[in-house]
């Protein structure tokens, strides 16, 4: 929110507010129990909406803004259905309580106190679900603990004439069942290599906004066709003002992005390194670029020729570099952590690059770490 405007921060406040306090005034006016529940569902889903945009969580935002078109097309449904109605809606509780009472292999790693109380709150969740189950599933047929509605959300927005939405609605759900297409933001092709990111996605953050707020503006509509009151005309001009600043927030999740990408392939993001120390001690790691962090490995298995980096490190003088042994990097050797290993910061082992001994800090940079190590070994401890 720090990238946006003053004017733009201060609606989306004026927004929040409304959000937070106007589904307590309107709820009473609404004509049946679906109704209310779906509208707090999706009041609060709105408002994490926007807490995830801020922290530019495209993901979790996408699952929000997800669900913000089902709660419209749910709220339509029970309210102009008459085959999903509202106590069709309300007896599916009974399904997900009936649910989590067969949760009972979370109870093993329980102390005994604890596993005791928790097999008696599961068979009273079992013990009340058990009769208006049975009452659903002979009222609504087998199929109903598959879920509540009759019809796939796609057939029920087209009905409702919320198809629109359907299509965003689509992209969404890649990122909940985990498809490609749900990664395009984490995905860029950078001189020829695929670099996968790890961190916010920015491309899908803007979506969910857009996505998220336009479903919740039909939302709000929608509700004003059951309580047409000053509070939810307030709500729906909100949600308008928000959303017509759409293109600021694009604007700012795209300036983030690109600070995020990097202009050149990503560099290994950890190595394999071998330390000779004073008497010809020799000890594997793996240096994590990531976080600057080196963790003690285990021997390659067979053991690589080290005659280059045996002798280099005769010439090394310890004493001269802090105590620290001859280092370099193997990019043509693969190691294992050892198990239950610490890591330690590299500058403990790694001679640093400001060393007076090591001015061009040869080694771990981007740029050499993509020569052939094995053949361009020195006599400089270039770690």
């Amino acid at each position: 929110m720090d990238l946006l405007a003053e004017d733009t921060r201060n609606e989306i406040e004026q927004w929040q507010w409304c959000v937070k306090m106007f589904p307590g005034l309107l709820s009473s006016h609404l004509t049946n129990d679906a109704q209310k529940h779906i509208f707090n569902a999706a009041a609060n889903d709105a408002l994490s909406l926007i807490r995830q945009v801020d922290l530019l969580e495209g993901r979790a935002a996408a699952l929000l803004a997800r669900a913000l078109f089902e709660h419209l097309v749910n709220f339509m449904d029970v309210t102009n259905s008459d085959v999903n109605t509202s106590e069709r809606f309300m007896a599916h509780k009974h399904i997900v309580a009936e649910q989590l009472s067969k949760r009972t292999w979370v109870i093993g790693g329980m102390t005994p106190a604890n596993q005791r109380s928790e097999k008696k709150r599961l068979k009273a969740l079992e013990a009340a679900a058990t009769r208006p189950v049975r009452e659903a599933i002979a009222k609504y047929g087998k199929r109903f603990r598959n879920g509540w509605a009759e019809g796939t959300i796609r057939d029920r927005a087209e009905r409702l004439g919320t198809e629109e939405g359907y299509i965003g609605y689509r992209v969404l759900s890649g990122v909940v069942h985990g498809s490609s297409g749900g990664l395009q933001g984490l995905v860029r092709s950078i001189k020829g290599g695929t670099t996968l990111r790890i961190g916010s996605d920015l491309e899908l953050t803007a979506l969910a906004f857009e996505e998220g707020l336009g479903s919740f503006l039909e939302f709000v509509r929608a509700l004003r066709v059951v309580v047409d009151r000053i509070e939810s005309e307030e709500l729906e001009a909100r949600t308008y003002q928000v959303l017509e600043r759409f293109e600021e927030i694009r604007d700012a999740c795209i300036k983030v992005d690109k600070k995020m990408w990097p202009k050149h392939p990503a560099p290994f993001a950890a190595i394999s390194a071998v330390a000779i120390f004073p008497g010809g001690k020799v000890r594997w790691y793996l240096h994590d670029f990531r976080d600057e962090t080196m963790t003690p490995a285990e021997d390659p298995d067979p053991v690589p020729d080290l005659s280059r980096e045996l002798q280099a490190a005769k010439a090394h003088i310890p004493e001269m570099f802090g105590g620290r042994p001859y280092v370099r990097p193997r990019l043509d050797v693969a190691v294992e952590p050892k198990r239950g290993a610490t890591r330690f910061p590299a500058e403990a082992l790694l001679i640093p690059g400001d060393h007076e001994f090591n001015p061009t800090n040869l080694g771990f940079t981007a740029k050499d770490i993509a020569r052939d190590w094995h053949s361009s070994l020195g006599p400089q401890n270039g770690a």
